[in-house]
């Protein structure tokens, strides 16, 4: 039976410490934090690992790292996180905590914003419109993509990223000189990075 990366099925990479040909961009992080705090949310389940496929097709087996339910407010909501690996120690992204909060809504659909940590976009030009959270279409679409087959039939999400220590980051990387201000961008468009081939956009 053919395998792929890591000793996982064709086409597939399972990330772990000591064997990481690739990393995942902040945008899969996103993806997979917001997929585990769902799956808690909304079935009760705990989950170790989210399986994704990206954008271009590879599927990801990326390690969630903490999962917990908050039922101290009006409304139960579950927040998980995922430790952004990029392969990459000059990455300085790398090892940071991408936490996805989840909670239902009255509105069918996967709504995606930003919290603490991640920036909102204050110059014209870019990807995302001014005002809004410096999260990029792709990651957004991850993100409704890995939620929508999980959700309950009529049921809505509201999904919040936050980056802890990400306003830090951010000054640290002049995000502000790229029109993003108050925390990091959370970037991808293939959803894997390759440290021999990936652009520095998809690092940042």
């Amino acid at each position: 039976v053919p395998i792929g990366a890591n000793g996982g099925p064709p086409g597939s990479f399972h990330f772990s410490e000591s064997a990481k040909p690739v990393g995942f961009t902040p945008g899969a992080a996103a993806a997979a934090a917001a997929r585990a705090a769902a799956e808690l949310l909304f079935h009760g389940q705990k989950v170790g690992t989210v399986e994704l496929r990206s954008p271009v097709g590879v599927i990801l087996s990326v390690p969630v790292s903490h999962v917990d339910l908050d039922e101290s407010g009006s409304e139960p909501v579950a927040t998980a996180g995922v430790v952004k690996r990029g392969g990459d120690l000059t990455d300085p992204t790398e090892g940071i905590t991408i936490c996805a909060t989840v909670s239902r809504t009255s509105e069918q659909g996967v709504m995606v914003d930003g919290g603490p940590g991640v920036g909102r976009v204050t110059s014209p030009g870019l990807a995302v419109p001014l005002g809004k959270a410096a999260i990029n279409p792709v990651p957004r679409q991850m993100i409704a993509d890995a939620l929508s087959p999980i959700l309950p039939p009529g049921a809505g999400a509201g999904v919040i990223i936050s980056v802890p220590g990400g306003e830090e980051l951010a000054a640290r990387t002049n995000m502000a000189e790229q029109g993003i201000e108050g925390g990091i961008a959370i970037l991808g468009t293939t959803g894997i990075v390759d440290r021999e081939r990936s652009p520095s956009h998809e690092r940042l």
